[in-house]
């Protein structure tokens, strides 16, 4: 093991540095310059480590999007946004929507600048298409021993911080009480152990979206370090991945105007559907595809998330200092949440061993992004408004089964013109993120040679 000595962390996040000193007051950056690192990233839940708006940002960073105030695009997404939170706080004093309140939100200039936005940016993901993975998950089967010495380089590490770690039910079950390691600078890892009545079996979780590439490196070198080089290969080449949510986030259209479908089954019968966090009989939230207990896909909508976080943290039992933070935040940085996010929640384990290897964990199998269908918002123009109301409520891929026949037929009429169909060119987004999980296995496979030269 190495002595405990300080050591000064590696600026992994200036985009997101820069981001903050476009917003904050000039007396907050001189304190974030004086006493935080660019690279503090924080889980903002209750702890008892410092937390500053650059860690909130790290976290939520989803949630958040601005522009050139000056642009005319930026304009009139700020336009859309205005008119799509008036509708919600309509839907929330009345009883039921009507008609003419979708008036301002479904206009034709709306209409066609977010049709010119959604082509642009399917036909060019690449650059105008933010993706990554959130969740990732490996297990392993190692004597308690080795464990034993994991957890103990872990702990003496100088930038991480051991804390009780508080899971659902199901790791509850299984594993028990577990531990997880926060870096100081961003990240938090789960470490699930089984020390009784199993062969050694564990489980490291961590989000991918949210930890500096470093802090991985650092995290799996600990691991190494602990095991030593035969141990450490044997841990890697029989480790299994079963579990990597890749996403893709399309900015500037709230989730409602968003006409998306997917073409995925479940051995030929249509997938489970669900709505949940919106404005109940008037505004779609979010929705889940598929069996939950299997892989499946998410929609959300980014901006009934953070009214939903903002509930929850300010209301909650957090301490009045994080409360007083996340207030801030919320007031300061409240740019635009037009922003959807599309989420695969790949349970790997459940596609066959051969396919959680490390050494093939870069390759995106499952990702269902290809079945996706979108369609134009001009289509609204020949919608309905008993259709339109519906579609707000439920979302285009669940809103069949609440309309009558007529109804369907009417829809399907519509979204039948070829000039609604989107084209959506995923093998760009495929791409990127293979390539950030090729990254993380060459962390994984050598984090020796990487530990001071990985990058974002």
């Amino acid at each position: 093991m190495k002595s405990k000595d300080k050591r000064s962390g590696i600026t992994d996040n200036t985009d997101i540095y820069n981001l903050i000193n476009t917003h904050l007051s000039s007396n907050y950056k001189e304190s974030l310059d004086q006493h935080i690192p660019t690279d503090k990233i924080l889980d903002p839940a209750s702890s008892k480590f410092t937390r500053s708006r650059a860690s909130l940002l790290n976290k939520y960073h989803n949630y958040f999007w601005t522009e050139d105030e000056h642009c005319e695009n930026w304009k009139r997404v700020l336009s859309i946004f205005d008119d799509y939170r008036h509708l919600r706080e309509t839907a929330l004093i009345q009883s039921k929507l009507k008609s003419n309140d979708f008036d301002n939100l479904l206009s034709e200039d709306n209409l066609m600048f977010l049709h010119q936005m959604l082509t642009t940016s399917f036909v060019d993901p690449a650059n105008h298409i933010e993706s990554g993975i959130d969740d990732f998950e490996m297990t392993f089967r190692i004597p308690i021993d080795w464990q034993d010495n994991i957890v103990r380089e872990l702990s003496y590490h100088p930038e991480i911080k051991e804390a009780n770690h508080y899971t659902n039910k199901g790791y509850l079950k299984r594993y028990g009480r577990v531990k997880e390691y926060r870096f100081s600078t961003g990240g938090t890892f789960v470490f699930h152990r089984m020390k009784h009545g199993s062969k050694g079996d564990c489980l490291i979780s961590f989000r991918l979206s949210e930890t500096p590439r470093r802090n991985i490196c650092i995290f799996f070198n600990c691991i190494y370090e602990a095991l030593g080089n035969s141990h450490y290969s044997e841990f890697q080449t029989t480790a299994t991945i079963t579990r990597k949510d890749p996403y893709f986030l399309i900015k500037g259209i709230p989730l409602p105007m968003l006409l998306v479908d997917t073409r995925s089954h479940n051995k030929g019968k249509p997938i489970k559907r669900q709505v949940f966090e919106g404005i109940k009989g008037a505004i779609l939230g979010s929705s889940y595809w598929g069996d939950r207990q299997a892989s499946h896909t998410i929609v959300y909508c980014m901006y009934a998330k953070l009214l939903h976080l903002q509930e929850k943290l300010m209301n909650g039992n957090k301490p009045t200092k994080v409360k007083k933070l996340f207030s801030k935040l919320f007031a300061e940085l409240s740019s635009v949440h037009c922003i959807t996010k599309i989420e695969r929640r790949i349970n790997t384990h459940q596609q066959g061993s051969k396919y959680g290897l490390i050494k093939d964990m870069h390759n995106l199998r499952w990702h269902t992004f290809n079945k996706l269908e979108f369609y134009s918002p001009l289509a609204f123009n020949e919608l309905s408004p008993s259709i339109v109301k519906k579609v707000f409520q439920y979302g285009l891929s669940n809103v069949r089964k609440e309309l009558t026949v007529k109804q369907v037929a009417s829809l399907d009429l519509v979204l039948s013109n070829p000039d609604y169909k989107l084209y959506f060119n995923h093998q760009p987004i495929v791409y990127a993120i293979e390539m950030k999980l090729a990254k993380l296995q060459r962390i994984i496979q050598n984090p020796v040679m990487l530990t001071s030269t990985i990058k974002v």
